[in-house]
């Protein structure tokens, strides 16, 4: 089992495919711009700096502590990392980032991948 990943001070933008994390959690897309919750930006921030290599649930949930999404009626229970990560793909995909995708990898965690910018 890998060590969980200590996630760098967010003191710089972070590119994201055709994105940008900015330090205070402001992700600005072709399309926008929207200011994401700490935990969730320190998510994507770790998605990120590690494209291209899984990044199992348990180094997510250690790294970004404790994320909790409110019940809604007629959804099914997510996980509270899996709920992070589906809104996360919701958020990059209402902001234009066709470029930065995060795949599942079942019964691992998740992969990011982003293609360069023109």
């Amino acid at each position: 089992m890998s060590a969980a990943l200590a996630l760098p001070e967010p003191a710089e933008p972070l590119s994201i495919g055709v994105a940008t994390l900015l330090p205070d959690g402001r992700l600005e897309g072709p399309r926008g711009f929207i200011l994401l919750d700490q935990r969730v930006a320190a998510l994507l921030r770790l998605l990120a700096i590690s494209a291209g290599r899984v990044v199992s649930r348990s180094e997510l949930q250690t790294a970004v502590g404790d994320i909790s999404f409110p019940a809604r009626e007629g959804c099914p229970k997510l996980r509270p990392v899996d709920a992070a990560v589906t809104a996360l793909r919701s958020v990059l995909e209402l902001l234009g980032c066709s470029g930065a995708g995060i795949r599942t990898v079942d019964g691992v965690g998740y992969l990011m991948k982003m293609r360069k910018r023109k």
